[in-house]
This record gives C-alpha cells, structure tokens and sequence, in this order.
C-alpha cells in the first residue's frame, strides 16, 4: 500500500496533467497550422499517458478511497474535456 502523502502526490499527477491535457487539446483546436496541431496532438497524448498511468497506479497499489477519488477526477476531466470538443465542432 502507498502511503497517504505518496498517494495526494500522485492524484496532484493527475490533476496537474489532466488540466494540461484540456489546455493543450484547446490550443490544438484552435491553431490553424497543421504542425502545430501534430505537435500539440504528440504533447496531448504523453499527457493523457501521465494522468492515467496516475489512475492506474492508485488503483493497483491505494486504498479504495485514493482510487474512487482519482478515478472521478478522471472522469470529471474527461467530461470536461469531451463537452470542449463538442462545443468546438459545433461553431
């Protein structure tokens, strides 16, 4: 078992690249050249990598509370982050 310090570490992991993930997808969306949009996609992936491979890790090696508490931050995350594409696709 982690300890619980070691486990607020990493849900701040989570969170921290979570967010990243969610500015970096709308950056992509709105820039106009195709490198860049290569790019911001390379840097999305690599952050959505980091703020799941959080979750995993508490759920393997946590107690049942750092694990529901970072599997909805995971999920409040990826509604945001789904409702900001749909908004973008619609305008």
């Amino acid at each position: 078992m982690l300890s619980t310090i070691v486990s607020t570490y990493i849900i701040l992991v989570e969170l921290i690249f979570g967010v990243l993930a969610i500015f970096t997808q709308r950056a992509a969306l709105s820039s106009k050249n195709q490198y860049s949009i290569i790019v911001h996609g390379l840097a999305w992936s690599v952050e959505v990598l980091v703020s799941v491979s959080s979750f995993f890790i508490l759920s393997l090696f946590s107690t049942v509370g750092f694990a529901t508490l970072s599997f909805i931050i995971g999920f409040i995350l990826l509604i945001v982050g789904i409702l900001y594409l749909y908004m973008h696709v619609n305008s």
